[in-house]
């Protein structure tokens, strides 16, 4: 299964490009909006405190301005008359003067004078019962002791509700030698203007809600009096005073009215103050868009200019890979990519150049190869056959020779008998020649068969001591063959192990001087088995250790040899081992001799016969 097909560079490119695009304007947008949303909440909350302090103030002066109307009516002659003598006449007096401190707004509620011990001595209202002044109310003015109660000095209370409105009490002392000896209380409706909300609206230009409060925030309203619910929470972390309503937070501000337990609140919808930033980052993001669509159109032109010579490479490039090597790029232009195509092209003219060149030299040593292989097989057959037709007449003067000795022509003298056996002598020799070209060639051309068995060593050596006594006794050498283990056995051809053997004891004598000694030995490893030949002859060079086993050499080689033989007898030993799954190796150490080893796989000892020959007891040979 192959690759899944990715997208082309000519894809890619605009890709990618557009994808930095909208990162980089999607973190600008967001970074803009934290920027200006943050920057609107300040101006906000600015906006509020200064118009909340504006409305404090406004609402500190209006309590002074009735704070001196109560003032100075206690220091009316009759009002501290009324305090001093328990008299109806004074009393309606006095009721007059604090009726003149009621306004058109608070028609209906009382304004009342009282002992220094907060007993009621004339109130105006026109009840039969007078409004009874809260207990609570009654202790936040009186309560807090003459030590605190500043002389001169009039007191505001907290809201309580009246109905649908809200109210409040001053209470100014009446004094005289700066003893209180009464207060003038009045009983005030929360007021003011209706649209104060919407005044500060257009103020501000947020939509804010003007609320007072209770200093401790029991009693809310939104002016100029409406009683309202207090927010379910509130957070001033950060420096910033946040408040919960339902589902919205809403910003807040806050400023407390000198003089008095109350707070003025300004609120507006966080939801509302973040409206302005939000409908800015919208307009600047759809002219991002507009910015992305044209930065992506310019990107796929540039990218289409930069990659489409470079899609055209590859498809150059792997047309060369599939072996089509006439194909080329168009060059157009001299920037870095026109460069690139004209090298590549220069670089496929050679590569097509040296490949040519390479598929004729293929062509020509396919041609060697096959010519080396016809004159090998010819010099094989050419071998074979000029052995095969050499043997013949070999054969035919061996016979006659025989029948010459044999008397049959005629009387054979002493000196005719000594040519006989010398034209026998070189008869066999010659034949010995002829059987070794013979063989070679048979193995050179692989027509070599072999019958593998499982082979007793101690058997192959004693016929071997037979067959090479009389050319050791002819060179006056002595041949010594180890016992050998009976239960030695290998997996060879008997009838190649005992060439490869005979070739290797005929080289011992054959470079080994007369007197010498020759031995052959074997032994198990593991699971081979060894036969060595050792000699005491001149022995070999170690750098011709490999050359000796090619064919027609031999270890003293030169023009005037004394050395019979055409130097195949270590090449086919060699050949037949490694055809047995064996092998031949030398050792040697000139001027002190020579040990040739045959290794060859050896039969598992559980499985080796009992063979007649394990009792053959060795001996010398003189």
């Amino acid at each position: 299964m192959g690759r899944p097909r990715s997208l082309s560079l000519e894809h890619k490119l605009p890709l990618l490009m557009t994808v930095v695009l909208l990162t980089v304007l999607a973190a600008s947008l967001a970074l803009t909006y934290r920027t200006l949303s943050r920057s609107t909440e300040d101006a906000a909350r600015l906006r509020l405190t200064e118009a909340i302090r504006q409305v404090a103030t406004t609402a500190q002066n209006a309590m002074r301005q009735r704070a001196r109307i109560l003032h100075e009516a206690a220091h009316d002659s009759t009002i501290r008359a009324a305090l001093e003598a328990s008299d109806t006449t004074r009393h309606a007096a006095a009721r007059q003067v604090l009726a003149r401190l009621a306004s058109p707004l608070d028609s209906g509620l009382p304004v009342e004078l009282w002992n220094a011990r907060g007993q009621r001595i004339v109130s105006t209202a026109t009840d039969s019962v007078p409004v009874e002044l809260p207990a609570a109310i009654r202790e936040e003015l009186l309560g807090l002791g003459a030590s605190r109660l500043l002389v001169d000095s009039a007191r505001v209370s907290s809201f309580y509700p009246r109905g649908q409105r809200a109210t409040f009490w001053v209470i100014a002392p009446v004094t005289r030698d700066e003893v209180v000896r009464g207060y003038i209380v009045q009983q005030l409706l929360v007021g003011g203007a209706r649209n104060a909300s919407q005044v500060l609206r257009e103020l501000t230009g947020e939509q804010v809600t003007l609320l007072v409060r209770n200093q401790h925030g029991d009693l809310w309203m939104i002016a100029p009096g409406t009683p309202s619910k207090a927010p379910t929470e509130r957070d001033s972390a950060n420096g910033s005073l946040t408040y919960v309503r339902g589902n919205d937070r809403m910003m807040a501000t806050e400023a407390p009215v000198g003089g008095t337990p109350w707070v003025f609140v300004l609120e507006a919808p966080i939801e509302s103050v973040q409206q302005r930033p939000r409908e800015t980052v919208a307009t600047l993001a759809l002219l991002s868009i507009a910015l992305v669509a044209l930065g992506a159109g310019l990107s796929w032109i540039i990218s289409r200019g930069i990659t489409r010579p470079l899609a055209s490479l590859t498809v150059a490039a792997e047309a060369i890979a599939k072996g089509e090597y006439t194909r080329r790029v168009e060059v157009s232009g001299n920037d870095e990519v026109g460069r690139l195509a004209a090298s590549f092209n220069e670089m496929a003219s050679q590569v097509d150049a040296s490949r040519r060149a390479l598929e004729e030299r293929i062509r020509d040593a396919r041609r060697a190869r096959e010519e080396a292989e016809a004159a090998s097989q010819a010099k094989s057959d050419f071998l074979a056959v000029m052995s095969h037709e050499l043997r013949t007449p070999l054969n035919a003067i061996s016979g006659y020779a025989q029948l010459l000795e044999m008397g049959i022509h005629g009387p054979v003298t002493e000196a005719q008998r000594d040519a006989l056996s010398r034209i026998k002598r070189s008869q066999t020799h010659l034949l010995s020649l002829i059987n070794d070209v013979l063989n070679f060639a048979k193995i050179d051309a692989g027509q070599v068969e072999l019958e593998v068995a499982d082979v007793a060593v101690d058997g192959i050596l004693a016929e071997l001591e037979a067959l090479v006594a009389p050319q050791v006794q002819a060179k006056k050498q002595r041949l010594d063959v180890q016992a050998c283990r009976a239960d030695i056995h290998v997996r060879a051809d008997p009838d190649k192990l005992r060439q490869i053997l005979l070739n290797l004891v005929s080289n011992a004598v054959k470079f080994t001087p007369e007197g010498g000694r020759i031995s052959i030995e074997c032994a198990r490893v593991g699971a081979t088995a060894t036969i060595s030949v050792r000699d005491t002859g001149m022995g070999i060079p170690e750098e011709r250790f490999r050359s000796i086993f090619e064919p027609f050499v031999q270890a003293g080689r030169t023009l005037n040899r004394t050395h019979e033989g055409v130097g195949l007898g270590l090449a086919i030993s060699r050949d037949l081992a490694r055809a047995m799954s064996g092998d031949v190796t030398v050792e040697s150490v000139v001027g002190q001799g020579s040990v040739f080893t045959v290794t060859l796989p050896a039969v598992p000892v559980s499985s080796t016969p009992v063979q007649a020959s394990a009792g053959v007891e060795r001996r010398a040979a003189p």
